[in-house]
């Protein structure tokens, strides 16, 4: 896995700039471009801990759209978009590379070993009590990267859903963010190689965000 160059480009993503536009949750509403330029205004990186790097894509109807629109007319279409129009949803794709020393990556290969939280424009000072948790979390693939001792690197992706749309959580709000956990067991060495203080406060990813005009693609992030 190419972590030097992820790290780079979340360097580059830290840049701020204007919030980007949500469109209503209507994809015939949303504005044309090819889905990789959208896919990368909507997607987040952080580099939680050594070997370790956290993508989190937020669905906007533009990403949606774009997303049909690659795929070409199916039966369950219409389906699939309510799933990520209909609620506020992210994928979530964690990449894991090989530790030395080693420890069971298993336990971080199901949604079970994630913590998700969502947080509207409230920033670090958001009581536990004002903190959304997921209503599903739905484990999409699991790749395992053999490396030359033999171990493996992997990479697990999910999608994660909050209940509301996008465009009404957003509101008059300016900010949302993500926070992704892992959930080791208390026992496992792993749990200090990954990090104590990632496992206790999690990583953040951020997006600024406004209903407040016309929509339109953004080409960079907060």
């Amino acid at each position: 896995m190419a972590l030097s160059r992820i790290a780079g480009l979340a360097a580059v993503l830290l840049l701020g700039c204007a919030p980007q536009q949500v469109t209503p949750p209507r994809p015939s509403l949303a504005p044309t471009a090819p889905s990789v330029r959208i896919e990368r205004a909507w997607t987040r990186h952080a580099l939680p801990a050594e070997g370790i790097v956290v993508h989190a894509t937020l669905w906007d109807a533009a990403l949606v759209s774009a997303a049909l629109a690659e795929a070409g007319r199916r039966e369950d279409d219409d389906a699939w978009a309510a799933r990520y129009l209909e609620r506020t949803a992210f994928t979530v794709v964690i990449e894991l590379e090989d530790r030395q020393p080693a420890f069971d990556h298993d336990p971080l290969l199901a949604p079970a070993g994630w913590a998700f939280e969502l947080d509207l424009n409230k920033g670090d000072d958001a009581a536990p009590s004002d903190v959304v948790t997921p209503s599903d979390v739905d484990l999409l693939l699991v790749d395992r990267f053999p490396t030359a001792s033999g171990s493996h690197h992997h990479r697990v992706a999910m999608a994660v859903f909050f209940e509301g749309t996008l465009y009404d959580a957003v509101g008059g709000s300016d900010s949302l963010e993500l926070v992704v956990k892992p959930r080791m067991p208390g026992a496992q060495r792993g749990a200090d190689l990954l990090g104590k203080a990632w496992a206790r406060r999690g990583t953040t990813l951020r997006w600024r965000l406004s209903t407040a005009r016309a929509p339109e693609i953004a080409t960079g992030d907060h």
